[in-house]
């Protein structure tokens, strides 16, 4: 995909009222419970067209990348009230041939959205290091994103994710949250399944400690977790969540999604101290 910034912004034409509206909406935190859609699915495209019942729908950024590429836009896909949240985070093969103008592409096309950005992964299996150096990088991605999203007026809000477990890694982190006012993080649950993750729930609830602790954080969403028992023992702040594959019918999701934010939302009205109280 070449078409150049300039081109997609005057194809645009002047902001309509749900666009502005949405600019407004893609600020606030991501609350609840929220269905992943996939998209070049016939049914879950079916779903989506004429939905009234989704205000925010998680969605996989190489499956965006391709509707983009076949309609030129997500207008075909979305509706007008719809909030996209679209997700990097994938496989190293994917991630190691996605360039930063790959990425640049899709934002410029993207109606007001909420964006997840990834360049690579960080495993606990790692040299120290090499982690410190993943996380280095990641940051310094976030920030050329957030020129680039400033410099060309893009409507797309920025939430990172997490690529280390432990506070000195979300203290590298600290700058960052503190030079783009962010208040919220992306927990991508779905590393904590699955060969070397042991107790997947307890690593999980401990590192959302440990970011939310650090970072002083408002809110985390948790991407790719979404087990009744896991969401009753979050922090507080663990306030949003999305499954990775949710295709059931709406009728069912709905009565699946009371469910589980009755779980998510809990314990909310605990408290939890941040990090720099102790400091």
């Amino acid at each position: 995909m070449s078409t150049s910034a300039t081109n997609i912004r005057s194809r645009r034409g002047q902001q309509t009222l749900a666009e502005a509206v949405n600019l407004r909406r893609i600020r606030e935190p991501i609350l609840g419970v929220h269905k992943r859609f996939e998209l070049f699915d016939d049914e879950a495209e079916q779903q989506l067209r004429g939905d009234t019942r989704h205000s925010h729908v998680v969605l996989n950024f190489s499956e965006v990348e391709e509707v983009i590429e076949r309609d030129g836009s997500l207008d075909e896909v979305l509706e007008e009230w719809h909030i996209p949240i679209v997700v990097a985070t994938q496989d190293d093969a994917i991630l190691d041939t996605r360039s930063f103008q790959d990425v640049l592409n899709v934002l410029f096309v993207l109606p007001p959205a909420i964006f997840v950005p990834d360049i690579v992964y960080n495993y606990d299996t790692m040299q120290p290091n090499d982690q410190v150096k993943a996380i280095k990088a990641y940051v310094f991605h976030v920030r050329e994103l957030e020129r680039a999203i400033a410099e060309h007026n893009i409507p797309v809000r920025l939430l990172p994710t997490n690529k280390g477990w432990t506070v000195p890694h979300f203290e590298l982190y600290r700058e960052l949250y503190e030079e783009c006012g962010y208040t919220e993080m992306a927990l991508y649950g779905v590393q904590y399944s699955g060969g070397r993750a042991g107790n997947a729930t307890r690593q999980l609830r401990r590192h959302a400690t440990f970011a939310i602790q650090t970072l002083n954080l408002e809110n985390v969403f948790v991407i790719g977790r979404l087990g009744l028992d896991e969401l009753l023992r979050f922090d507080p702040r663990v306030n949003g969540a999305c499954g990775l594959r949710q295709l059931q019918t709406d009728e069912r999701f709905a009565d699946v999604q009371r469910r589980l934010q009755r779980a998510l939302f809990a314990n909310s009205d605990h408290t939890q101290s941040n990090l720099t109280t102790f400091q």
